[in-house]
């Protein structure tokens, strides 16, 4: 049920409430999550009363859109600026007690004192005790103009680095400036114009399509469909402390899982946790990939991982599993480009402005170059006919480098500082290229 008070002018097909959330006599009532048109509408009222460890969020520009209903436009009044592109620019997932120390949530009540906490608040507003604000005209929380504008710019260079081929984070900078320079009400207008034009962007439907997939992985026919129920995983075992199992185990520790690490090698262990500092291991990583066993174990590591924030996938029994199995192509294809003379940083570079995080070259410095090599050797040996083997990452381990864990791969890594390019790396190119001459003549 909602009934939305007459200042939140901008409610279209955009504003859908995705959580339990009541709009009375001008304030709100959140229970559990408000996260989207949830807030969106929320913001609207005079005030938002939650309870506790509710969620609070506008997760838009993860679907390649922006806030609707003037989202772009209130946070900023209630939280102030900064705060305010933080939360959007990152999707940051907030809770009411935090909303509360921001100026986002009025007060944060139990369940069970939640409607009577309410409804006084509505009869000091009704009454005159408390003021019925208009969200979209104040401006008390708002940075002046310059210092937003500092603001939007530092948060725009940011972007331009981070997020290149992504055009509705831009966009969401530029709606809220407008709505800081020119008011409110021009800021939701100019909202609706640019949310309708990028709900139709190349970007939206490719994030959309990504969220929906992940959501359809913890749906596994035969499996979630049936009588089963899932057992409750208390304590993990985890054998090995190579970079694998130490990130396996920090991701469970940070979920609060209770861990027994079984390594025999102790300086392998330490070494492992070091690099976990640097690498992109299994405390980094999103996926979570179970092979096929019994449907009891599938169910209850289908519920794990959503324990662990973890994104599941069901894979059969094979070499590279389904990430290395659809990833290896992309780092082989750059091997082989190094290899047919193109320049190893402009394939890094290429790849980063097509939309990739970071380049092949790069990652083979984070993942480390003895991990990529076991790799290789393994599919070489399932799929002799389509793996390209190349000693580029010996030489490179030849000539002293060894990736980011030492300092020295194809870039060169300095703690507090952007990687540099190596100037060394041409020359052990070069090597490798007179070495596999996949064009023959190619290289004298």
């Amino acid at each position: 049920m909602a009934y939305i008070m007459s200042d939140l002018i901008s409610i279209d097909h955009w504003a859908v409430s995705h959580g339990p959330v009541k709009f009375q006599m001008g304030r709100s009532l959140l229970l559990g999550f408000a996260l989207g048109g949830g807030l969106e509408l929320a913001m609207g009222c005079s005030a938002r009363i939650a309870t506790p460890k509710a969620e609070l969020g506008l997760p838009e520009l993860k679907l390649g859109i922006i806030p609707g209903c003037g989202g772009t436009q209130r946070l900023p009044r209630l939280v102030g600026t900064s705060k305010a592109i933080d939360m959007s620019m990152s999707s940051k997932i907030i809770t009411s007690e935090e909303g509360k120390e921001l100026g986002l949530i009025n007060d944060v009540v139990s369940f069970k004192d939640l409607l009577t906490v309410s409804r006084l608040w509505a009869l000091d507003i009704a009454e005159g005790r408390q003021a019925r604000l208009n969200t979209l005209q104040r401006t008390d929380k708002i940075e002046p103009i310059r210092e937003s504008s500092a603001i939007l710019e530092t948060a725009r260079q940011k972007v331009l680095k981070t997020s290149p081929s992504m055009p509705h984070y831009k966009a969401c900078l530029d709606v809220i400036e407008e709505g800081i320079i020119s008011g409110g009400y021009a800021g939701v207008l100019k909202e609706d114009k640019v949310l309708r034009e990028l709900v139709l962007s190349k970007s939206a439907r490719a994030l959309l399509h990504v969220y929906f997939a992940e959501r359809a992985t913890s749906k596994v026919p035969g499996i979630t469909d049936c009588q089963l129920k899932h057992r409750k995983i208390e304590k993990v075992a985890v054998v090995g402390g190579g970079l694998m199992g130490s990130g396996i185990s920090t991701a469970l520790i940070l979920s609060s899982i209770q861990v027994i690490l079984k390594e025999i090698n102790y300086d392998c262990l330490q070494k492992s946790l070091k690099s976990i500092e640097v690498c992109s291991p299994a405390h980094v990583m999103p996926l979570l990939e179970i092979v096929q066993t019994s449907k009891q174990v599938i169910l209850d590591v289908l519920k794990f991982a959503k324990i662990i924030e973890k994104v599941p996938i069901v894979v059969k029994n094979c070499t590279g599993f389904a990430v290395n199995r659809t990833f290896f192509p992309y780092m082989q294809g750059a091997d082989m480009l190094a290899n047919l003379g193109v320049d190893v940083f402009r394939v890094d570079r290429v790849s980063t402005e097509f939309g990739m995080r970071i380049g092949p070259f790069q990652l083979f410095d984070l993942s480390g170059y003895n991990v990529y090599l076991a790799v290789v050797k393994g599919f070489a040996a399932a799929f002799p006919d389509r793996t390209f083997q190349s000693p580029l990452l010996q030489l490179m381990m030849e000539n002293g480098h060894t990736g980011k864990k030492d300092g020295r791969g194809y870039y060169l890594y300095k703690k507090g500082k952007n990687p540099e390019l190596n100037p060394s790396v041409p020359k052990v190119v070069e090597e490798c290229r007179r070495l596999v001459s996949i064009i023959p003549g190619m290289l004298k």
